[in-house]
């Protein structure tokens, strides 16, 4: 996926979750916080307006957002793999096989996976990384598992 069709999916992302503006003082963590955490992860960020950044690693490209009242972390990505990849039970055994995010179909038919993090109480710098780390391992599992 071009970083063209990121940000283009990132206003469908965006209006179809329903993001509101937010106030990032009640958790003490910010988008340039968030973005320095995955930098040390050794990835590539670029904060995209007031809510959103897009992160690259090598084989990967995503978004992270900052949600609610408590900022939850919110990490997306559309159409990992292809949809004709996945049924409806294939998610279902995913889902019940990974920890910590999910997959599903979005509105268009793509393929998403999602991972959240609560923030009740606030976030780490180290938090942060290892959800990142994560995160990546998930989208490798998913292709690995459900890649064309």
């Amino acid at each position: 996926m071009t970083i063209f069709s990121v940000r283009g999916s990132l206003l469908v992302g965006a209006l179809w979750l329903g993001i509101n503006q937010l106030s990032y003082a009640q958790a003490n963590i910010t988008l340039e916080g968030v973005s320095s955490a995955f930098e040390t992860q050794g990835f590539d960020t670029e904060i995209i307006g007031a809510d959103y950044i897009l992160v690259e690693t090598d084989s990967h490209q995503f978004l992270a957002t900052l949600r609610g009242t408590d900022n939850d972390l919110t990490l997306i990505s559309f159409s990992p793999v292809a949809a004709n990849s996945m049924s409806y039970e294939d998610m279902s055994t995913f889902n019940r096989e990974v920890k910590f995010g999910r997959v599903y179909f979005d509105t268009d038919g793509e393929v998403v996976l999602q991972m959240d993090r609560n923030a009740n109480g606030g976030i780490t710098q180290d938090n942060i990384s290892s959800d990142a780390a994560t995160f990546v391992l998930l989208l490798d599992k998913l292709k690995a598992d459900y890649a064309d």
